[in-house]
């Protein structure tokens, strides 16, 4: 008799298990849209895209620890020397809380800078918030990675 009690609660519980699943799912993956979308604005420098994603209170700190706000962000994006050759995120991860998720990634580039090609590599904690039904990036935090 136990054992059908429990089948019984396990097999009720399962769909709303796997509803939230789903429903958490979809939220990731709207993230994921949104940070694949940031990382087209920085290669293609599309200031009015980042402008679009980026919240107007929106903080970077940047692997020396220096901070910048969304105004001096799109500056940069505007009048940088290198040219991105491609840039992407792998190995992301999201969380979500409500209506804030937490991201964190690699990013990979190949620039051109100086006359010279390169590539380096960044770990990232962004944060995004949904606000009138998108998601906007509030902050981001960038480590580089050392050349091995």
């Amino acid at each position: 008799m136990k054992e059908i009690i429990w089948l019984t609660i396990v097999l009720c519980g399962l769909p709303l298990f796997a509803f939230g699943q789903t429903a958490n799912n979809k939220v990731e993956r709207e993230v994921l849209q949104v940070n694949e979308a940031f990382d087209a604005t920085v290669v293609s420098r599309d200031a009015a895209a980042y402008g679009r994603i980026v919240a107007d209170e929106f903080v970077f700190t940047d692997f020396k620890g220096a901070v910048f706000n969304k105004a001096q962000e799109i500056e940069k994006l505007k009048t940088r020397k290198i040219k991105f050759v491609s840039g992407k995120s792998d190995d992301v991860r999201v969380k979500i809380y409500g209506k804030t998720a937490i991201v964190t990634g690699r990013f990979k580039a190949e620039v051109i800078g100086k006359g010279k090609n390169y590539s380096f590599a960044e770990r990232y904690t962004a944060v995004f918030v949904k606000r009138g039904g998108r998601w906007q990036l509030v902050a981001e935090q960038s480590t580089e990675i050392a050349e091995k």
